[in-house]
């Protein structure tokens, strides 16, 4: 039958032609009772000239993009509760797939969600706050493995935030700072024992770098750089049992 039809290529246009309406309802009907059958042969089409289509449908949006994105604007505006449905359907048929396409996007572009994240959690404090309660509620063991993996990486962050809760439950001044800017300001040589901190040590070994208040937070003492110095951990902890007098404020 393809064979005829090629070797008569011209008498087939010509019958269309001249039976233009009568093959339109004929065609209607057969669609209307062979709706599975359409679909498959389009399938077939579409995957064995997948790069032809894409490349077409690409060139037709961007020449006609104005039209494009207004038609979609009204089909949306009058299907709203067909496209919600749609694409929830489509998400629950794709979850891998758009996992996939998250993941990559997210490490292509790490630096610029990070400062969008930051800037809108800036501009919105309360609702940033109750969306991560929500989380760690619904995320207890997860919220717990990933604080104690922060703090196994960033042990000097951990410091600074302890030691501005610790002010705080004091009602004393706090500045935000860094420990290791103490650290470097003060060269790195124990303010109690003026002997030498080594920076590879780690608390809790007895001789790591510690952040001591001058005037402790207990007697009013704020939390400052200007009322912190650096010491060894077992030089801080004998200053607080009294061991050791604390004589230099900067």
């Amino acid at each position: 039958m393809k064979q005829w039809r090629e070797k008569n290529k011209g008498h087939v246009l010509a019958y269309r032609f001249a039976n233009k309406e009568r093959k339109q309802v004929k065609d209607k009907l057969w669609k209307k009772a062979n709706p599975d059958k359409i679909k498959a042969t389009a399938k077939r089409h579409r995957e064995k000239h997948k790069e032809g289509i894409s490349e077409r449908r690409i060139k037709y949006y961007y020449d006609n993009r104005s039209a494009e994105l207004k038609h979609a604007k009204e089909y949306r505006d009058n299907n709203h509760d067909k496209v919600l449905s749609g694409m929830k359907s489509w998400r629950e048929e794709n979850k891998e797939r758009i996992a996939e396409y998250n993941r990559s996007y997210r490490q292509a572009n790490k630096e610029k969600l990070q400062e969008d994240f930051k800037k809108w959690r800036e501009a919105n404090p309360e609702k940033s706050k109750l969306i991560k309660k929500a989380w760690r509620e619904n995320n207890l063991e997860r919220d717990k493995e990933n604080g104690k993996r922060w703090r196994g990486s960033n042990p000097d962050a951990c410091r600074a935030n302890w030691g501005v809760r610790r002010a705080r439950k004091v009602s004393a001044t706090v500045e935000k700072f860094s420990p290791r800017e103490v650290y470097e300001r003060d060269g790195w040589i124990c303010q109690l024992c003026k002997k030498p901190v080594d920076k590879r040590l780690k608390h809790p070994d007895p001789l790591s770098p510690s952040l001591d208040h001058i005037i402790p937070l207990a007697l009013g003492g704020e939390h400052s750089k200007k009322n912190a110095h650096l010491a060894h951990l077992q030089c801080n902890l004998r200053a607080h049992t009294g061991g050791i007098k604390q004589t230099r404020l900067f």
